[in-house]
């Protein structure tokens, strides 16, 4: 299951390399999961280079400076002082947690509930984003494999209103990061019928054929049409 987590997130572009390559370490650093946090927000030129560059850990032939300046510009990630980043330390749990709740907009539950770190575990267990993660000092590449396959179905929460107390917020039911920020809905269907095979005396498809809820549909339309991909 774990390897099926990682290959999706290699197909969606979210890892620094191969899900292969990227599951032969056992911790993920900082950097890394600032390539990962910017990716899933739906970076993709990595521009925020100039965001880092005040950090004086981060050197100017990282391959990671980009990503870390993105993940700082975009609100995701921070540096652990005014000038450090401490690109090479292990992602502590507690800040893998916050980033991807920030990520899916859950920031605001989370600073209500209590703030950092107390606040943001409990809105983790809230939304499940840390279901099948036990609680420990840093994340593995399997614990953020299962955290940010468990983001993907986790509806995002928007600001829905502005009154005299502040925002108001509500989860929207339609849309998680991936359909905002890869364009990318989950969805459910039965398949009733596919090539050389039938259910239920359907009529076995031919090449490239497959039927969903009765109806006969090319296999790769059908699949976008399905799963909502936008080509």
């Amino acid at each position: 299951m774990t390897a099926e987590r990682a290959k999706t997130l290699e197909a969606l572009g979210i890892l620094p390399e191969s899900a292969d390559s990227f599951a032969q370490k056992t911790e993920i650093t900082r950097a890394e999961f600032a390539y990962i946090a910017a990716r899933a927000a739906g970076c993709s030129d990595m521009s925020g280079g100039d965001d880092s560059a005040y950090f004086l850990d981060v050197a100017d032939d990282s391959k990671y400076k980009n990503a870390i300046g993105s993940a700082v510009k975009l609100g995701l990630m921070r540096g652990t002082d005014e000038y450090t980043f401490e690109p090479d330390r292990a992602v502590a749990y507690t800040e893998a947690i916050k980033v991807t709740l920030c990520l899916l907009g859950y920031e605001w539950m989370a600073e209500a509930s209590g703030g950092y770190p107390s606040g943001y575990i409990k809105a983790a267990s809230m939304t499940k984003i840390s279901l099948g993660i036990p609680s420990k000092t840093d994340v593995t590449r399997r614990d953020m494999f299962v955290m940010l396959y468990n983001a993907m179905l986790t509806n995002i929460m928007e600001s829905d209103s502005y009154t005299a107390d502040g925002n108001t917020y509500r989860v929207n039911k339609d849309e998680t990061f991936l359909s905002i920020n890869q364009g990318i809905y989950y969805n459910t269907g039965v398949l009733t019928a596919a090539e050389q095979m039938g259910i239920k005396n359907i009529i076995p498809t031919e090449d490239d054929e497959v039927i969903i809820d009765d109806k006969l549909k090319a296999a790769i339309d059908a699949y976008y049409e399905q799963y909502g991909v936008k080509e």
